[in-house]
């Protein structure tokens, strides 16, 4: 394989870096026929390609129909932000089930106001003294808003404490 028409400068025969530059040389001379065809060629259908790649993303992403939300009802105690428990005069967090004091200059809610939340009053199974006497609101038919069975309950569990000993039996009722 010679190389033919080039004009290779005096100085690359004296370093010897003739070798190095015949194939540079080569593919000058190679690039103005069949090679530079194929290699456009070659750029043609990969920019096609890709751009066909690009619109099926595209209108796959249109096309996607949008995600369903269901905002039928609350997710859990989580949906209501914290509030003022009037029954024991201590904070609620909703989401931890506990209460705890209230900050010195936070303004709560009402756990029982109708505006906490979109979806009204905090329910009954996000009290933590209401929570474990879930089962026994339903076999009594105990109904009505969470305040009066809350109290119905507390009635029904009610117990006798000894003032000096703390000592507490359950108060039976008359």
């Amino acid at each position: 394989m010679a190389i033919r028409n080039v004009n290779i400068p005096r100085v690359y025969h004296e370093r010897g870096l003739l070798a190095k530059t015949s194939c540079f040389y080569y593919l000058l001379g190679c690039i103005n026929g069949k090679l530079f065809l194929l290699v456009e060629v070659f750029l043609l259908i990969y920019i096609k390609m890709f751009s066909a790649l690009v619109f099926c993303l595209v209108l796959v992403g249109c096309l996607a129909p949008p995600p369903v939300a269901d905002d039928s009802g609350p997710s859990g105690c989580c949906d209501w932000p914290s509030c003022y428990d009037e029954r024991t005069g201590l904070c609620l967090d909703t989401c931890l089930n506990t209460w705890s004091q209230c900050p010195g200059k936070l303004f709560l809610m009402n756990c029982y106001s109708a505006y906490m939340s979109p979806f009204g009053e905090l329910p009954l199974q996000c009290f933590p003294d209401a929570q474990p006497h879930l089962q026994e609101v339903e076999d009594l038919g105990l109904t009505g808003t969470p305040a009066k069975i809350r109290e119905e309950l507390h009635k029904l569990n009610a117990k006798n404490c000894h003032p000096r000993t703390g000592i507490c039996r359950p108060a039976i009722p008359a």
